[in-house]
């Protein structure tokens, strides 16, 4: 009876988790250099072609790239990790599965984890001193703030 419903939650989890996220195109942000340091493809390339000519001009567009591909493969494993690491703790269980679920989730990719997501800055990829409502650094804020750039925020004055 556990070993049927047990199946039947893997098999669930295995058919929510193979969408296909490349249908997610992004379109690169518009950036401050020129548009000749950016081909116009749509991010993440879907063939390895489209990934050897597509380039970037700085770090921060880099990492800010790295942790969205990140954030997708989280999203993509989620529910496999989640169903891997209640049935690697369930007490009901035997030591073999809870040893053979371990197993499951230490083969899944590393950076599936939430645990390695950072909250970065949309513009330099800052990774300290973000605010996660407008995904922009301390040091981006003040400079649009100071700007008027951000509307609603103010200066405080007492």
């Amino acid at each position: 009876m556990a070993l049927a419903r047990l199946s039947s939650l893997v098999k669930r989890a295995t058919q929510l988790t193979t969408t296909p996220f490349h249908s997610l195109a992004i379109s690169p942000q518009p950036h401050h250099l020129s548009a000749q340091s950016h081909l116009t493809t749509s991010f993440p390339p879907t063939s390895r072609q489209a990934l050897q000519t597509h380039f970037f001009s700085t770090t921060s567009e880099k990492r800010n790239i790295q942790d969205h591909k990140r954030r997708l493969l989280a999203a993509k494993y989620e529910l496999r990790r989640k169903l891997y690491k209640s049935l690697s703790k369930d007490p009901e269980l035997s030591s073999e599965m809870r040893a053979k679920h371990r197993y499951k989730l230490s083969k899944l990719p590393r950076n599936s984890s939430f645990v390695r997501l950072r909250n970065r800055c949309v513009f330099t990829g800052r990774a300290r001193g973000v605010y996660q409502f407008f995904r922009m650094s301390r040091l981006v804020f003040r400079d649009s703030a100071n700007k008027g750039a951000l509307m609603g925020v103010t200066k405080a004055s007492w």
